[in-house]
């Protein structure tokens, strides 16, 4: 009180009392101008040193009235709680106004000790260097940030905001009490007050206006205007008082970062954050009680940033948490980054950011958290349906743990789940990505032998299609050394000790023995096709047969079988070739002989008879009648398979039946073996067809139509010899001697007089 009287008795020397009241009175310009008529008659040299006298006095005001009149720590708000005669709404009214009216007063004394520090220093009049560099360096500034800090002040005490009553206490309220009109920051302030004394005397009630405006004073280390704002929600209230406050301290930044947050500027409140947790000051109470106990392994910025993501952690704030956790990875020390980024990682995967969590999961320095990261991004992405963009990301330097979590994840997948979420084609997908064409070939057929074992029905023989030609045309791109793969079996063999017991533990000596032997077969692109036209075949005859593809583990005999069956002989012939099966020859010909004897003998055919001719390619023209139509196609099918074995099958098929084979089949067979042919009739008995065909090779033979039996000479003077099948010749001879019809001996007849002439001949 002694340095304030003092300063005013040297003011008044130069303002007089008039002249005070009128300043104190002013506002704007009409300041100014007051000051410097005031102070004009005492700029001058003359004056120096009362003036040195006058700015040190003003100086001694500036810094009673910062440091010792708004004291927290003279008049902390914690002991000097509002009476009890003020709990009422008059009462905080008056105490609103008492508090209004302190830091008007305030306010406007700093206004007239800057306007004139201002004007003293333009003038420069009678002030010396020193004087004038102390007023531009200390007092000026102070006496600005002061300026700015009450005008904080008297924005709180001006702003309102609108509160709806307490219904929770509804029964506790007053009639005037329940008012929706705007109330302002202080008043809520003071109304969430709850005191235990009263006060008893006016200086009581003194202290306790000062010690509120320390509690709103931007300085105050307690910070329980902000605190209340944070608590009451009041947020853009908050930020507005973080804005104005200009330089403040770590603490008041902590608490406005959470209102920053809480209204959805994520960027702001998290550059907040990592800025406090640079410069983190312990001696806050409000920041020592945040962290709480402090872990000695970690760092205490670690420990203020763990705290901050769990905070937004209960707020939900995801996105808000992987800014924060990247940001801090970039003045964490290393041992702490595998957290960080796991818990950026953690935070972009709920907030749906992919991108995000892959630049964490990528950068994490840690494998064991880098691959526990990686499994939970595969599974999120695949259940999100985002599995053509997991698979698009570069995984530089860790593919093959990538390639690993996906052939885990398939193996033990469940067939029946959704394409979409399908980790054989999620695998096979990235191997394509990466063009490792082989890779991806083994994913497919992998893929379709679990189908073949784990899934029967239709449906997963679609899939084993698929499966099939994703698997070839893979191989195709690639080189033909290279188009392979290789399908591994495992073979165990278990030796037991004898009289040991498999149910208990043996000792080191009665150990089970294991031995394990992998068999790598190599599978090419031929063995593909094969087993894809298996697969095609059993998709054709579910058309046809449903029940059919319910047996498991069919051969491609048995498929083949079923095939011929179901009429299917243009699919049965392709399976036949790539399984190194006999053409199914003798079956499309016993169905032609079918055909043609049920034309023969009602001279039309039921579709049920018709029905598998369009199933193939068969000719389809009006000159031709479906029999006619079966007997090309069966003529086209063995001239395709124009081998021995192939004529055999028709035509003993023909003549089991019997049925009388035809000119295009005779002469065929002919060409290719007449000796076979002539031995075949005599074992179906057909003798009579057999010695037709002798004695016509005997013809071809002596030089009549030597190349319808496929003869490149004959028995002339200039040619070599020829051989004559005469076992087959006494075959049917023995045979028809032991008839004793008459055709019979007719027949054999004929065939010893033409091997008698042939002999007499070419002897």
């Amino acid at each position: 009180n002694s340095v304030l009287m003092s300063t005013f008795v040297k003011l008044t020397e130069f303002i007089p009392a008039a002249g005070w009241e009128l300043l104190q009175d002013s506002a704007g310009d009409d300041l100014i101008d007051i000051t410097r008529e005031l102070l004009s008659n005492h700029l001058n040299p003359e004056c120096a040193a009362e003036l040195d006298e006058l700015i040190l006095s003003m100086e001694n005001v500036l810094e009673v009235l910062e440091e010792a009149v708004w004291s927290i720590d003279k008049y902390p708000v914690s002991s000097c709680q509002l009476p009890t005669l003020f709990r009422s709404v008059t009462g905080t009214e008056c105490l609103t106004r008492a508090v209004d009216t302190g830091v008007f007063d305030a306010h406007k004394t700093y206004a007239v000790l800057l306007v004139c520090l201002v004007y003293i220093e333009q003038e420069q009049a009678g002030v010396s260097e020193e004087t004038q560099a102390k007023m531009r360096t200390s007092l000026i500034p102070g006496c600005v940030q002061i300026m700015n800090r009450f005008s904080l002040l008297q924005w709180i005490l001006s702003s309102s905001v609108e509160t709806s009553p307490d219904y929770d206490n509804f029964g506790n309220l007053n009639i005037s009490e329940v008012d929706n009109k705007p109330k302002t920051i202080l008043h809520h302030y003071l109304s969430s007050r709850h005191p235990l004394i009263e006060y008893k005397s006016l200086d009581d009630m003194k202290k306790t206006v000062v010690a509120i405006i320390n509690a709103m004073y931007p300085g105050s280390k307690l910070l329980d205007l902000p605190q209340f704002l944070l608590s009451s929600q009041y947020y853009d209230q908050l930020k507005e008082y973080y804005t104005k406050s200009g330089e403040c301290s770590a603490a008041l930044k902590h608490i406005a970062a959470q209102a920053y947050a809480a209204t959805g500027d994520d960027s702001a409140a998290v550059k907040m954050f990592i800025s406090v947790a640079k410069n983190l000051d312990m001696s806050s109470p409000l920041l020592t009680n945040f962290i709480g106990n402090q872990d000695g392994g970690n760092s205490i910025s670690l420990q203020y940033i763990t705290k901050c993501i769990s905070m937004l952690e209960r707020s939900g704030l995801s996105k808000a948490i992987v800014s924060l956790a990247s940001q801090a990875t970039q003045f964490s020390e290393e041992e702490h980054l595998p957290l960080l980024y796991s818990l950026a990682f953690k935070h972009a995967v709920e907030a749906g950011d992919y991108d995000l969590a892959y630049k964490a999961l990528s950068s994490n320095p840690r494998p064991s958290q880098k691959h526990a990261c990686l499994k939970r991004f595969v599974v999120v992405m695949v259940e999100a349906g985002q599995a053509k963009r997991l698979v698009n990301y570069p995984y530089h330097g860790f593919k093959a743990e990538v390639v690993s979590v996906l052939e885990f994840k398939a193996r033990n997948s469940d067939l029946r789940q959704n394409q979409q979420k399908n980790y054989y084609n999620l695998l096979f997908a990235f191997h394509v990505q990466n063009k490792m064409y082989q890779h991806a070939a083994a994913t497919a057929y992998e893929h379709v032998l679990r189908l073949q074992n784990e899934l029967p029905g239709v449906a997963s023989l679609q899939q084993q299609l698929h499966g099939y030609l994703t698997a070839i045309s893979c191989l195709e791109l690639l080189r033909e050394q290279d188009a392979w793969i290789l399908e591994p079996t495992q073979y165990a063999d278990v030796r037991v000790a004898v009289n040991a017991s498999p149910k208990r533990p043996r000792s080191s000596n009665q150990m089970k023995e294991k031995k394990s032997n992998t068999k790598l077969t190599l599978v090419t692109v031929k063995e593909l096709r094969a087993g894809y036209l298996m697969v095609d075949s059993l998709v054709k005859i579910s058309a046809i047969k449903p029940d059919s593809v319910k047996l498991h583990n069919l051969s491609s005999s048995e498929v083949l079988g079923l095939l011929c069956s179901c009429g299917l002989y243009d699919q049965a012939f392709l399976l036949a070739t790539y399984h190194e099966l006999p053409p199914p020859l003798a079956s499309l010909t016993a169905r032609c002989i079918n055909v043609a004897q049920h034309f023969a003998a009602h001279n039309h055919l039921p579709s049920g008879f018709t029905e598998w001719l369009t199933l193939n390619n068969v000719p389809n023209t009006d000159e031709l009648n479906p029999a006619d139509r079966a007997w090309l196609y069966l003529q086209t099918k063995v001239e395709e398979h124009g081998d021995w074995e192939a004529l055999r099958q028709v035509l003993a098929q023909m003549l089991s039946a019997p049925f009388p084979p035809p000119f295009w089949l005779l002469k065929l067979c002919k060409l290719v073996n007449t000796e076979g042919t002539i031995r075949l009739c005599a074992q179906y008995d057909s003798l009579q067809l057999a010695v037709k065909l002798a004695i016509a090779y005997i013809g071809a033979v002596a030089g009549r139509e030597t190349r319808d039996f496929g003869l490149e000479n004959s028995l002339q003077s200039n040619m070599p010899p020829v051989y004559l099948p005469y076992t087959a010749f006494d075959q049917v001879l023995m045979q028809l001697k032991q008839k004793t019809d008459k055709s019979s001996a007719e027949l054999y007849k004929d065939l010893v007089d033409q091997i008698k002439l042939t002999l007499r001949t070419f002897r």
